[in-house]
This record gives C-alpha cells, structure tokens and sequence, in this order.
C-alpha cells in the first residue's frame, strides 16, 4: 500500500470511529432537567466552645454579665472603667458602660481619626457628617445586638464591642485589646512579636448576657 492511501484510510477510520461516538451519545438516556435536583446548603452559625475554667463577671448594678480566660487578673480600675483585666503586659479587657441612650453614644477612634454614631431609626453606623463607610462598625453573629469595631497601630490592636441594652437605654462597651510582646533582637535593638495568647472576640461575646 503506497503512503498516501494509507493515510486517508486512517483517517477514514477515525471519521467512522467519531460518528459512531456521536451516535452513542445522542442515543444514550438523558434525565430530564426537570428531575435534575441541586443540593441545598444551609450554613449555620458555629456557636463557639467556651473553656470549662473561664471565670464570669457579673454586674448587679447595670444587669449583665460575661466570662473571661481564668488566668487575666482584676487590674487596678482606669477611670471610666469598671473593672479591668490584664494577662502579662500583651493582653487587657476593659469593661465601661455609656449611661446615656443609644442614639446619643458616639464611637471615637483617636488613631483613625473617626467618629461614628448608630441611627436607631435606619439602623446603621454612620460617620460624624451622617455617611457610611466599610469602616464602621460591624454587627456580630451572635444572639443579642452586639457591634465590632477593629482598630490599632504597630504595636497593639483594640476590639472594641459595643453592646445595647435591649431598650437602648444605656451601651455596654468592652475594649480587648492584644499587644505584641517586646523583645530584645539584639543590644539596644527592640522588636515586638506576636504574644503568647491572643483572646477572640467572637468567643468573648458569645458568653455575655443580660441578666432577666
């Protein structure tokens, strides 16, 4: 057989082989799209694990409480705070209540250089000339009406929540904030790196309550 016959009878082949793919394909049973499901995926809220040996505080006056790791001892008081807690010199949970109403609380973040008010109207955050912005606070996915607001600088980070009592009489805030640890790197060369425990908000918040 010379070269060239041989080449269009291998293509031949193939042509044949390819109609009786299609052929195959078109005949084989289709399930109607009707029939076809799609799975529904419903995410739900992961209620975080609170550790056994958290200790609570509980506040009698304003009619809350929460909890907090067992190793963050009672600081001495800072003015506008009611208690305060500290772990080694990386991590403070300070707790002060706004004795105003919530539409009369305002936010101020000095190293933003932000001020936020909540419109009990709308529902919102907004900023001091009454815009919004991806900076405002954030709603928590928690059970009770509950805001975040991240700030920091090189050294330090603040989680500042922010917490309505149901009927907006008066604000909760509670200030986490984290620090880097400061060590040496060398002589008379200082570095900050990241502390030994970091405490989550999220968790935080997922313990407190308003006492019925």
């Amino acid at each position: 057989m010379k070269p060239i016959e041989s080449k269009i009878g291998f293509l031949i082949l193939i042509m044949i082989l390819l109609a009786i793919g299609v052929a195959i394909f078109y005949s084989w049973p289709k399930e109607p799209l009707s029939e076809i499901v799609t799975p529904k995926v419903t995410l739900k809220k992961e209620t975080p694990e609170i550790p056994a040996d958290w200790k609570t505080y509980r506040n009698e006056e304003y009619g809350f409480e929460m909890k907090y790791p067992f190793f963050y001892k009672e600081a001495e008081r800072s003015e506008g705070f009611l208690p305060s807690f500290s772990y080694r010199n990386t991590n403070f949970l300070g707790i002060s209540v706004f004795q105003d109403s919530f539409k009369n609380y305002k936010l101020i973040d000095d190293p933003g250089g932000f001020i936020f008010h909540f419109d009990t109207e709308s529902k919102q955050w907004l900023h001091e000339n009454n815009e919004t912005s991806e900076f405002v606070p954030k709603k928590m996915e928690v059970d009770i009406e509950a805001y975040l607001y991240q700030s920091g600088d090189i050294t330090c980070s603040w989680d500042r929540l922010i917490v309505p009592h149901p009927s907006y009489s008066y604000v909760v805030e509670i200030m986490n904030t984290t620090c880097g640890e400061l060590y040496e790197v060398e002589e008379e060369l200082f570095d900050y790196r990241k502390p030994e425990f970091i405490l989550d908000s999220n968790v935080l918040i997922s313990t407190f309550k308003f006492l019925e």
